[in-house]
């Protein structure tokens, strides 16, 4: 990923604002990317919310034992 430098920035109001853009979409995009990783969850492992907190454990841990888990489960 390309960052502007703070003197380009500074001195032109444009490539500020075109930062920015790029920014905002990219972090909406991961929004909805998180949400589907939950929606999936609560297919594949409905009682996932119950270890969400637990301390090490992240969104992806969570993901990766449910797909294990039903895999399992198929055979």
């Amino acid at each position: 990923m390309h960052f502007p430098d703070q003197g380009a920035i500074a001195s032109k109001p444009s490539a500020w604002s075109a930062t920015t853009g790029r920014v905002a979409r990219s972090r909406t995009e991961f929004y909805h990317l998180g949400l589907g990783k939950c929606l999936l969850l609560d297919r594949l492992e409905p009682a996932w919310k119950a270890r969400y907190f637990d301390a090490g454990l992240w969104l992806p841990d969570l993901l990766d034992r449910a797909v294990r888990l039903q895999r399992e489960s198929c055979r």
